[in-house]
């Protein structure tokens, strides 16, 4: 038999893509697995009918990521029992977690997705909901200090997780910041495009400089963890911080459509940043942002998709290493070259 359910956030937000799983039959032990499509309904294919209705497991997952809490980052679900055209909430206290995979699902869908290196529904192309290969966001955090951050390579998925902390993550009606989200799954994007080895590598290095901020943070007396486009870290951090400023930046964008964001950004939000961002240098978030996302994917010949496209390919970790990457791909002599030279030279990157 076949038939349709609607899932609900509440009376007037339906829960959009996310993962319901269901016995196949009564007789059987197979799963079946499927997501809502976006206004909330799923098709449900079942060998046989149940009087009480189906049992039913609703994640806070969707094609971007896996919501998980607790010290084990279980992965959150309510169970239910549907019957046909049934239409059925979801639980008070399970409602952040959904919240907070719609959330991110929205920022990839605008900032991430229509770009290049993107394009699928899934961040990393991998559809399958069960896969080990997700991206994984853990609320609350129980990692000490009160700010948001991201695992590369987290030893329980060897994935990305995204860590959301109390303090920086939620608003005062627990609602997500969409800020947060959108600056953590910018990390959790990026690092998922490495390959496992780098990851690894990386996860050592990019741990330790937050520790090492963190701590020049409470030796400043300033918020931890709270650095911004101006900041001098490491040509590390700044690299990788680029993209985290990149993604809050074009999620302010304003338009209809994707070409009308990427004006707005260009015109307006990317512009409003870096009238902040006074020093210089590939030790600079804001600089190394000025230069890859603004001035660059300005620069005649070159686009925004194309300066994402090689941020993301290039598989570099510091401007140093991506600008090398770039001569290599297209020659010293390329307009690439040329103009990425140019910008890195307006802003003191050379």
């Amino acid at each position: 038999m076949t038939f349709r359910v609607r899932f609900m956030r509440n009376a007037t937000t339906p829960l959009s893509r996310v993962r319901v799983r269901y016995n196949r039959s009564l007789t059987s032990a197979a799963m079946v697995n499927a997501f809502t499509d976006e206004d909330g309904f799923v098709t449900i294919n079942r060998n046989n009918r149940a009087r009480r209705g189906i049992g039913v497991e609703v994640f806070a997952q969707n094609p971007v990521v896996t919501a998980v809490t607790g010290p084990m980052n279980a992965p959150v679900f309510f169970r239910t029992r549907m019957r046909e055209d049934d239409v059925l909430g979801t639980p008070a206290n399970a409602r952040v977690f959904f919240d907070f995979a719609e959330q991110a699902r929205q920022v990839y869908e605008k900032n991430f997705r229509p770009f290049t290196p993107f394009g699928d529904e899934a961040p990393h192309g991998n559809p399958d909901p069960t896969a080990r290969r997700r991206i994984r966001m853990v609320f609350p955090d129980s990692v000490p200090g009160n700010a948001s951050f991201c695992d590369p390579h987290a030893p329980q998925s060897q994935f990305p997780m995204v860590h959301l902390d109390r303090a920086d993550s939620v608003n005062a009606a627990g609602a997500p910041i969409t800020a947060t989200v959108a600056a953590e799954l910018a990390h959790a994007v990026h690092f998922g495009t490495l390959p496992a080895a780098r990851r690894r590598e990386l996860r050592g290095r990019y741990l330790v400089s937050l520790i090492g901020e963190s701590i020049n943070d409470i030796a400043d007396g300033a918020p931890v963890g709270r650095w911004d486009a101006n900041d001098e870290v490491s040509p590390l951090m700044a690299f990788v911080e680029a993209f985290d400023l990149f993604s809050t930046t074009f999620n302010q964008s304003a338009g209809a459509n994707h070409a009308a964001h990427v004006a707005d950004f260009f015109a307006n939000q990317a512009p409003n940043l870096l009238s902040g961002v006074i020093a210089s240098g590939r030790d600079v978030p804001g600089a190394v942002f000025g230069v890859i996302f603004v001035d660059y994917a300005q620069s005649p010949g070159i686009t925004l998709d194309a300066a994402v496209e090689q941020y993301i390919n290039s598989r570099a970790l510091t401007f140093g290493a991506f600008r090398r990457r770039v001569r290599r791909r297209f020659g010293a002599t390329s307009n690439e070259a040329i103009q990425l030279d140019t910008a890195a030279t307006g802003r003191g990157l050379l």
